[in-house]
């Protein structure tokens, strides 16, 4: 699975690198003859990319190149600085930065071309792959789709579009749209005059009929997959493609088949030595073939191998986990349990020895950053033992102003502690009404629903009890019968408008499973398709308070996309990390014009609520839809 999305990100960053790459020289020897104009930018843009593996370099050129870009009004300058910038943070693995300038990309496409704009929005679904959020990926992957159609038909675009979405699905266990966007993937990569992505959209058809149980058709696909990696000599695709057939024989129970497919695949990595990960997991897919044959001293003897180079591979902890676990089957089977036990437990440890290894290298890191800082401080120090005394002659020159100025900075830090207490108190009055509202909420809707609700509910026994015992006539008990049906509405209307002021699934078990009763509840009323994603929520622990009033944004946000939006899907995302709860909502509507919306009665009641608790809230919205973050201190 890893490996997998390693593949996936690869080819979507691929994909923005539009733009050949040249010898730097030659970049360099034509920019310092150019004139201050696009192909200027452009170059800069091009010697920047030669150095992406040179932060500071790579940095310094981009820069000029965007200065430049606006100066010149070149959107689309600017729109390729944005995806070299989220391309090298992708490089970095620093996922929020990448984030960052993707949807930076995506706003400056606003003013390009529809192809531009869909390129944006596939480099937006990278960053948020490398984020972890595949919901956002889908949902960007999708708009980008959506624009790419509109435009002359371009297969290869289309084709690896819909590889990543399959390949999107298959990490949200969907696999049936696995399947259905992997078809689509083939149906483009077909008309590709190179048959470009024709061997991933066949190896993600196979994922997703393995994981739906059907088997024939996934052993089809693969072997298409593999007769085209074979063709195309891809060694890499060879080994993937055959890793997974092996695991399709195990599946089958047929263990001559998955000896026969470990033993090409051992042979095709040995004779790719570069491939350190592939050539010794080589000796441990044959020796778990033969233990599955039968022939457990093979077996152990390729997994004694397969243990012996591990010692190779330090950044692969998963690879040699499983050897020790071959070698744990392989003990047990032969009767010598207390060797089986020593693998094991070398197996169940290893990953915290290796985390154990990069926590210490990081505390050697931060030891090494103090003893620097701390010989930077004693030289300080002495340097200002030798200004002191120049200093005393300045301060009694300038002691008069000295005085001035300190004078003005403690009326000042006077008067900005005096705005931030009243600040406070309004925050603590705020609370204080919004706590009063909730409480009141509590006891309308307990008084509607035992009061009110109950009395409704004895009416209607009365009026059943009277139908019973007199006589009616027929056209009498039709009207009866509907007086007693709108009684019904009403008590149901009554009780929905108590649940509304203060739900119950909130006190009783909490604001994720009352975030996704709410989310079930607009999904049943057909109004759009809602899809709630939470992360971490464990971490989340406030009191009632703070849930209700998280519970009346998201209320607020998703009314807003179902009275206004005209959106078909929206996703509800609640995530609980690092002392923080990120709220974010999305959908694919109209959008609206933001600078207009913020004196919105709903829009207002959100911004007051998430100043109450202390976070920050930002809107993006166009025609493609909107995207509320919310971030609060927990």
């Amino acid at each position: 699975m890893k490996q997998f999305f390693k593949l996936l990100l690869i080819i979507i960053w691929c994909s923005i690198s539009v733009y050949g790459q040249k010898d730097r020289n030659v970049l360099l020897q034509e920019l310092s003859k150019a004139k201050q104009d696009t192909t200027k930018v452009y170059l800069l843009l091009d010697v920047a990319e030669t150095y992406i593996d040179d932060p500071k370099k790579f940095k310094q050129y981009l820069q000029k190149s965007f200065t430049l870009s606006r100066k010149l009004k070149d959107a689309n300058g600017e729109g390729r600085y944005y995806q070299l910038m989220a391309k090298f943070y992708s490089c970095q693995n620093d996922a929020d930065s990448c984030v960052y300038f993707a949807k930076k990309g995506v706003e400056n496409a606003k003013k390009l071309k529809l192809d531009k704009q869909a390129q944006s929005y596939s480099n937006l679904a990278s960053a948020y792959t490398l984020k972890g959020y595949p919901d956002s990926t889908t949902l960007a992957l999708l708009k980008a789709v959506r624009i790419q159609e509109k435009l002359k038909p371009d297969f290869y675009r289309l084709a690896i579009l819909y590889v990543n979405l399959s390949a999107n699905s298959y990490a949200l266990h969907d696999y049936k749209k696995t399947i259905a966007y992997s078809r689509k993937a083939l149906f483009y990569a077909n008309r590709n005059p190179k048959k470009t992505f024709l061997a991933e959209a066949h190896i993600n058809l196979g994922l997703g009929f393995t994981y739906d149980k059907a088997l024939d058709s996934a052993s089809y696909h693969y072997n298409r997959a593999l007769d085209l990696a074979y063709k195309n000599q891809n060694a890499v695709q060879q080994l993937y493609v055959l890793e997974n057939i092996t695991d399709l024989w195990s599946m089958k129970r047929n263990y001559p088949k998955m000896l026969e497919t470990a033993s090409i695949f051992h042979k095709i990595s040995k004779a790719n030595p570069e491939f350190v990960s592939e050539w010794i997991k080589s000796d441990r897919l044959l020796g778990r073939a033969y233990l599955f044959n039968n022939q457990v001293d093979k077996a152990k003897s390729y997994a004694e191998i397969a243990l012996g180079n591990s010692t190779k591979e330090k950044d692969n902890p998963e690879n040699v986990m499983q050897v020790h676990y071959l070698m744990y089957e392989i003990e047990t089977r032969l009767g010598n349990y207390s060797k089986a036990e020593d693998y094991y437990t070398v197996y169940d440890s290893i990953d915290n020895v290796f985390r154990g290894e990069e926590t210490q290298q990081n505390i050697n890191i931060l030891n090494t950053k103090f003893k620097v800082e701390k010989k930077n401080a004693e030289l300080k120090l002495q340097k200002a033992a030798l200004q002191r005394k120049e200093m005393i002659i300045f301060f009694l020159s300038f002691g008069i102003v000295a005085l001035v100025v300190l004078g003005w900075f403690v009326y000042k830090n006077r008067e900005k502690k005096q705005k931030i207490e009243t600040q406070i108190q309004q925050i603590v009055a705020s609370k204080s009404i919004i706590k009063t509202q909730e409480d009141e909420r509590a006891r309308i809707a307990k008084d509607l629903h035992d009061g009110l609700g109950g009395l409704l509910s004895g009416v209607k026994q009365s009026l059943h009890s009277m139908k019973n015992s007199f006589i009616i006539e027929a056209n009498e008990a039709q009207s009866f019968e509907k007086t007693i049906d709108i009684l019904d509405q009403g008590i149901r209307d009554l009780r929905n408008i108590a649940h509304n002021m203060i739900p119950e699934n909130l006190i009783k078990f909490g604001l994720e499973t009352a975030t996704r009763d709410y989310c079930s509840y607009i999904n049943n009323s057909n109004a759009l398709e809602v899809a709630f994603s939470p992360i971490n929520m464990a971490d989340y622990h406030k009191d009632f308070t703070h849930s209700v009033t998280v519970y009346r944004i998201i209320q607020e946000l998703v009314h807003n996309a179902v009275k206004h939006a005209e959106a078909k899907n929206l996703i509800v995302q609640l995530a609980a990390q690092s002392n923080t709860l990120q709220i974010t909502i999305e959908d694919d509507g109209k959008g609206f014009d933001t600078n207009n919306a913020t004196n919105g009665i709903g829009i207002s009641n959100v911004r007051n609520r998430v100043s109450v608790l202390e976070g920050t809230m930002q809107i993006t919205s166009n025609h493609l839809g909107t995207t509320v973050n919310i971030e609060l201190p927990i």
